[in-house]
């Protein structure tokens, strides 16, 4: 049997001072009682990432402006709108 700690006093493991033992509570990182102002709350993004949340769709569709997005309005090759004469860099 523990004690009720409705009278109990407990020891803020960050700061050190001395509050009642109902007031303390665990902290979300390193599982230490602490007070309310030393209470650090954790991100949700620090939280594992829930892989059965369906993120991935069933049949994705591929977009249809991307090739006409990745085209130049110049007929040459890159290269040579570039200034390059070999995918190396080398200039010509």
């Amino acid at each position: 049997m523990y004690a009720s700690g409705k009278n109990a006093i407990g020891e803020c493991q960050r700061c050190g001072f001395v509050y009642p033992y109902r007031s303390l509570r665990k902290d979300g990182y390193t599982n230490v009682l602490v007070c309310n102002t030393c209470y650090d709350i954790k991100h949700p993004a620090e939280e594992p990432i829930n892989l059965a949340e369906g993120i991935g769709l069933r049949r994705p569709a591929p977009d249809l402006d991307a090739t006409a997005s990745r085209t130049l309005a110049d007929s040459r090759p890159l290269g040579v709108v570039l200034g390059f004469t070999d995918f190396f860099g080398e200039q010509s």
